[in-house]
């Protein structure tokens, strides 16, 4: 993992979220989105068994492939290493 750093995104900031193929039907819910405020792809994880959900941010290659389609296995490239987030709920 990078830096321990915790990283605070607003979830009205935050795109939707998507799964890749491979992660769907898991106990463990993986999905994606982008922060509009960050330079940033977020993972939510949602443990379906104790309900739990954690948020994790990379930071986005400026230089790397952009594509962000989690629906067709494509996800964006980053640098560095996945921090741990946390969304503030807007509602």
């Amino acid at each position: 993992m990078a830096n321990e750093k915790t990283i605070r995104l607003s979830s009205e900031n935050l795109g939707r979220f998507y799964q890749q193929p491979e992660d769907a039907g898991q106990i463990v819910e993986v999905s994606y989105a982008l922060a509009s405020d960050h330079e940033l792809l977020v993972c939510r994880s949602y443990d379906r068994s104790d309900r739990t959900t954690s948020y994790h941010c990379a930071e986005l290659d400026p230089d790397g492939d952009d594509t962000f389609e989690p629906w067709n296995g494509q996800l964006p490239a980053t640098v560095g290493g996945w921090d741990p987030c946390e969304v503030d709920d807007d509602d």
